[in-house]
């Protein structure tokens, strides 16, 4: 990146600043710079990998757990798999969507049979779906997941055109 870039700059994170980069209105206005798989927030992350690299400067995130395992200790930590369902229904039920998703998806990670998690985590990527503008159908094809078990075919909304 160049030194005059944002991100380059001290104390920028890219998870933070990616959500804030607004798109120039002509290219807003234009339905084919629109993300169909991704998003502006997907874009400038993965361009922020690109030309920055994956280390964020931070280094306890060098050397993480891996999902499995990370996700039986982030349970533990919190209590237990339902004490974690019983939080992330508050946070749906508040309409935090994406951090039901992040700490359900710990609860279906360390015990892939609880029911009400798996319940609940297809409930909030059905809502996260909905109002999803770009990857049509991703969340819904892990809700059939949980729901019913395995997929066992690759996921189809790559399939989909935009009309």
């Amino acid at each position: 990146a160049r030194p005059d870039s944002p991100a380059a700059e001290p104390g920028i994170h890219r998870r933070r600043d990616r959500r804030r980069v607004p798109a120039a209105p002509a290219l807003d206005r234009a339905w084919h710079t629109h993300g169909y798989y991704g998003s502006v927030s997907h874009n400038v992350k993965a361009i922020y990998q690109r030309y920055m690299g994956w280390y964020d400067g931070n280094p306890a995130r060098l050397w993480p757990h891996p999902p499995k395992a990370a996700a039986e200790r982030y349970v533990e930590f919190m209590g237990g798999a339902d004490a974690v369902v019983d939080k992330a229904r508050k946070s749906f039920a508040e309409g935090d969507l994406r951090w039901a998703a992040q700490v359900l998806d710990h609860v279906v990670f360390a015990e892939p049979d609880h029911a009400a998690g798996r319940a609940l985590l297809a409930d909030v990527l059905e809502q996260l779906d909905s109002a999803a503008r770009t990857a049509p159908g991703a969340a819904r094809t892990c809700r059939v997941r949980w729901n019913c078990g395995r997929v066992t075919s690759a996921p189809r909304w790559s399939r989909r055109r935009p009309t």
